[in-house]
């Protein structure tokens, strides 16, 4: 079984930002879903591992944006997963028009059970027959992040909201990286000129939660976190100007 899915897309005003183009968080949800999708394609998705009592966790999600295409522009989007090492799988997605890519991307994932929340062994439940596609895109490793963040003041707090939600009652992976970009303003992100963004995942939220937004800048990099009101961390998230190395 060949294991890279394509499909043709159209660039819809519901994943535009405010100058009509592809936001970047709309590429963070359009990656999740390709996600899904060949999951459930490949006998891996959410449903069939519901039955066994277990649920893909992402762990790391990382793009890189080299032009973020017009409203109504006509896609190519791509994705493909790594060969699983024990607990722990990387997925590879890739956005182009015609030959020339448009935004690229990674992402980190392992399986839980839903009834101790303890790690599960990928191969136990992964297919045997897949021929796995060897191309590899944002090469470089995810970077560490650290998420002490005590010398910060709160930029801005969110509450997590109902629409946050996701079947496992707990905020949607796609939904903290819209929250982020939210904190800051249309004239703001414009600004930031983003070619990279990367983001980790600690500790999963509920409806209501209160979170406080902290932000670090070192030169070009732009680091974020988000705190629950126990002090744990729920994420930490990177943004990355462009004309900054990406060694």
């Amino acid at each position: 079984m060949a294991c890279i899915m394509e499909k043709e897309m159209t660039v819809l005003p519901s994943v535009c930002d405010d100058t009509a183009r592809l936001s970047i968080p709309s590429i963070f949800s359009i990656f999740m879903d390709l996600a899904s999708e060949h999951g459930e394609i490949i006998g891996v998705g959410g449903a069939e591992l519901q039955k066994k009592g277990l649920f893909w966790l992402t762990v790391k999600t990382k793009i890189k944006i080299y032009d973020c295409p017009e409203m109504m522009a006509k896609i190519k989007a791509q994705t493909w997963p790594e060969a699983p090492e024990r607990i722990r799988a990387n997925r590879y997605y890739l956005l182009t028009d015609g030959q020339k890519p448009l935004a690229e991307g990674k992402s980190e994932w392992a399986i839980i059970s839903t009834e101790d929340g303890k790690l599960h062994r990928i191969d136990e439940v992964y297919p045997s027959d897949i021929e796995h596609y060897e191309n590899k895109v944002c090469n470089e490793p995810f970077r560490r992040m650290s998420d002490d963040f005590s010398d910060c003041e709160t930029f801005c707090e969110y509450t997590v909201k109902s629409t946050d939600i996701d079947l496992g009652k707990h905020m949607n992976n796609a939904a903290y990286m819209r929250a982020i970009f939210g904190a800051f303003s249309c004239k703001e992100i414009e600004e930031m000129n983003i070619s990279e963004a990367e983001i980790a995942f600690k500790s999963p939220c509920f409806e209501r939660e209160k979170l406080a937004v902290k932000i670090k800048k070192i030169e070009e990099e732009i680091l974020i976190a988000m705190i629950k009101e126990d002090g744990k961390t729920a994420v930490v998230a990177r943004l990355l100007r462009k004309g900054k190395d990406h060694a």
